[in-house]
């Protein structure tokens, strides 16, 4: 996800012309919408389940979104995971000015997220209060920023791993993936980092596998690859312990990761989802970092028992589907105009040349 302009044409001069296909930078986008989109339905539609009207809208909107989340987070891990592989096999001179940006990236935005703490609501969703809570958060994150710390947890260990066999490399993240969930006895974020892991281990030690099916996509195949990554979407729900479940789930998504690129493949050969892969997927920084705090203010402004209220329940059916797009638009607004700035350290660290994303 995060891969530094300059470090773009750096990888293209070397042969990684990934870090430009139109369906990697499409598949970086899908995922980052699902973020949004999750979001959304987590932190304002959500909360308003107490309410008649709104309960069997949350409900039927919670299980599209599990359904979702089996694609969101596998997909944008192992395309990060991909776009830094050639940088990670060649060690720690490579990989130095990527993780001290990705650090960089995640102190700074964890200092606007306080700053924006001072003005939205009480209660609202992963709000950092004040500075303690930022010091606090430098090691044990509480915010959607994970994904940044996570970023530089998994270089720094898959490089110290690289003349492992990959296969060595991805069975001991699967094992830590699956225990983080089954345990559960880090904070939730380090869980996630912990149980996510996974993913970007395939992307980072197996791009060619990532990449192999998607460069022989044909309609035909895709379909039947969707049709597969469905059955084992629905089918987690047949496993009778959490154990089994979780294991599944790690099988799942190495499917997933592989998979997917193959349907994206033959999607982006449409236009308008090449046009999506330009202007979204090339810029999934600004919109992850951004829609935290642009939802924050959302239901800063628009609480949701009173919208729960005001709006008819048709209306509400249809919150998510207005809402997410709008989060998406201001956030790729705001990223643009900052990025044109100088504001656009906060995109890209000062040492570096281009933004990030």
């Amino acid at each position: 996800m995060l891969e530094s302009a300059a470090g773009a044409r750096t990888a293209s001069a070397a042969g990684g012309a990934a870090a430009r296909l139109p369906w990697v930078d499409a598949a970086r986008g899908m995922a980052v919408c699902g973020v949004v989109l999750f979001h959304v339905c987590l932190w304002h539609l959500a909360p308003m389940a107490a309410t008649d009207a709104a309960s069997g809208v949350v409900s039927v909107w919670g299980r599209l979104n599990a359904l979702i989340d089996a694609l969101r987070m596998p997909v944008l891990l192992s395309m990060s995971g991909l776009l830094a592989s050639r940088r990670i096999a060649a060690g720690f001179r490579a990989i130095g000015r990527p993780v001290a940006a990705n650090a960089w990236l995640y102190a700074v935005w964890l200092v606007i997220y306080a700053v924006v703490g001072l003005v939205v609501a009480d209660g609202v969703p992963h709000r950092v209060d004040g500075p303690a809570d930022v010091l606090a958060q430098l090691l044990v994150p509480d915010t959607p920023l994970w994904y940044l710390m996570g970023l530089v947890v998994y270089t720094v260990v898959l490089t110290l791993l690289r003349r492992m066999p990959g296969w060595i490399v991805l069975l001991g993240f699967g094992l830590v993936s699956w225990t983080a969930e089954v345990i559960d006895v880090t904070p939730e974020f380090w869980t996630k980092i912990l149980a996510l892991g996974l993913y970007f281990a395939i992307g980072a030690r197996f791009p060619q596998s990532v990449r192999s099916l998607a460069s022989r996509a044909t309609v035909p195949r895709a379909l039947l690859v969707a049709g597969a990554l469905a059955a084992l979407i629905w089918a987690d729900r047949f496993f009778p312990s959490v154990e089994l479940s979780e294991a599944f789930e790690r099988v799942r998504g190495i499917a997933v990761v592989i998979g997917f690129g193959c349907i994206v493949a033959v999607l982006v050969r449409w236009a308008p989802l090449r046009w999506f892969a330009r202007v979204i997927g090339r810029r999934t920084l600004w919109i992850y970092v951004l829609h935290v705090p642009v939802i924050q203010l959302l239901i800063t402004v628009l609480p949701p028992d009173r919208l729960a209220h005001a709006l008819p329940t048709p209306a509400l059916w249809l919150l998510p589907v207005v809402e997410a797009p709008v989060v998406l638009v201001v956030c790729w607004a705001v990223g643009r105009l900052l990025s044109a700035s100088p504001g656009r350290v906060l995109f890209s660290p000062p040492w570096q040349n281009g933004p990030i994303g």
